[in-house]
């Protein structure tokens, strides 16, 4: 899902409590036409928040923290950077046991 969608949802689609399911990792939120769907999620909270297209309720995303956000983002931008430097050390400066 790109960016553009997911900034839509938050602001043109629907947001609903999710309740915990009897199996880990999934939570249940109804929609607006009455039906109960599955939202699979890691966390152990008892409910979270769902957001949804109204024309497509069973693709459903629950929307991260401002500094979760901040968090992957630095730790993806660093692990690109030290990706980067491995690949880009020369080989003679290595070493080898």
């Amino acid at each position: 899902m790109g960016t553009w969608n997911r900034e839509r949802w938050l602001e043109h689609g629907i947001t609903v409590a999710a309740s915990q399911a009897g199996i880990p990792g999934a939570y249940l939120y109804t929609d607006t036409g009455g039906t109960t769907r599955v939202l699979p999620h890691l966390g152990f909270a008892p409910f979270v928040r769902a957001s949804y297209d109204p024309r497509d309720p069973a693709n459903a995303l629950v929307p991260q923290t401002p500094f979760m956000r901040r968090f992957t983002i630095t730790m993806g931008a660093v692990l690109l950077f030290c990706a980067l430097g491995g690949v880009a050390m020369p080989t003679s400066s290595r070493w080898t046991p």
